[in-house]
């Protein structure tokens, strides 16, 4: 089965909080997300490209 998925680039560190659980997002790390949820993904800074 394909997927089509979202490779996001971090270039600041921050955090998530998912169901009680704190994800740390370090510089430099690399996500890979479903289309579906990056598309739903709240890309507000202003260096944020898509």
């Amino acid at each position: 089965m394909t997927h089509v998925c979202s490779v996001i680039l971090i270039r600041r560190s921050f955090d998530i909080y998912h169901e009680q659980h704190k994800i740390s997002l370090h510089n430099e790390s690399i996500v890979l997300l479903e289309k579906n949820l990056a598309d739903d993904f709240a890309f507000c800074s202003p260096d944020t490209r898509r």
